[in-house]
Parts: structure tokens; sequence; C-alpha cells
């Protein structure tokens, strides 16, 4: 079954230790408001699961709708030691088909000082493999912010409508 909505939005306020994402809300035109990644299916490449400082990094809080959590991608080794490596990826599973035509990001700034660059995927039939970094073929390129400049919330990123069920963010 396809639903058509209009705009997707995904917040990602990220309290990123390397490479962390919260989706606080995805929002459709019908209803107005409805935040369609709310208590969603997560599928992450890796996860810190509990910070260093005891803060639960889990992947579904990108889904819990609470701009003040956020998952965090692994960090570290087993031993403590700092092993976060790029690329990461949070994808959310909108459980059904979207035409979607807008994503607005949120992204950790550490005040300004954090800029990341990304890429959006979407794909109607494919869904990634949790802890493999490598974006599956049918996964098709919705936008890329390659060379991003800005930190925080980001520009809105216009499409023109495409059709997916799952929206995957991969942080370069």
């Amino acid at each position: 079954m396809k639903l058509a909505k209009r705009l997707l939005s995904l917040g990602l306020a990220a309290a990123m230790c390397m490479t962390g994402l919260s989706f606080p809300s995805i929002q459709a035109q019908q209803p107005p408001g409805e935040n369609l990644a709310l208590g969603k299916t997560v599928l992450v490449s890796s996860e810190e699961g509990t910070s260093s400082q005891g803060v639960d990094t889990h992947a579904e809080n990108a889904v819990d709708g609470n701009s003040s959590t956020c998952w965090t991608a692994r960090t570290k080794d087993a031993a403590g030691n700092w092993d976060a490596s790029y690329p990461e990826w949070l994808c959310v599973d909108l459980g059904g088909e979207y035409s979607i035509s807008e994503i607005d990001l949120e992204l950790e700034s550490k005040n300004g000082q954090r800029i990341y660059d990304y890429k959006i995927y979407g794909s109607v039939d494919t869904a990634p493999v949790e802890g493999n970094t490598e974006i599956p073929a049918g996964f098709e390129l919705l936008a890329d912010r390659t060379g991003n400049t800005v930190s925080g919330v980001q520009p809105a990123l216009e499409l023109t409508e495409q059709t997916a069920r799952y929206i995957l963010v991969e942080i370069l």
C-alpha cells in the first residue's frame, strides 16, 4: 500500500560523540504534523549504547520524539580506546512507502564547532544490514551534502517527489 505524503522532516538533533542522530520528527502532509518515524524500527551501522558519561545512546533514541536524546555510533573499542571511524549511518524504516519532497535535518553542532558532510538515501524495498558500513544496492541517493558548511540545523533538502520506505542518513 503506497501512502502519499508531501513532507518528510527528519530532525537529527544529535549529541554525536563522533556520529549520533535523533529523529525527533518525521512529518507528513496528511494529517499535518504526523511524526512518521516516531517509534519506528531503526537500523544502524554501529551504536555506542551507553556513553562513557553513562548517557543512553541506543538507536531507539533516534525515533523517540525527544530532541534531547540521541543515537551515537560506536566510538571506542572494547578496551575503551578511541576507535571512531566514518562513514556511519542510521536508517529509519517508515513501515510503508511514502512520497517525500522535503527532508529537514538538525545535526550536532558542538557550539557551532562541528560540521558534518552527509548523504541521504531512500529505498522502497531494501533494508541495510546492521553493523555493515556499506550502503547496499537498492538505495537511491536523494541528497548529497559533501562539502557542507552548516553546523546544527541544516537548510531544508527539497526533493523531486521520491518514494521511499527506508530513509538512510550517512555521515561521511
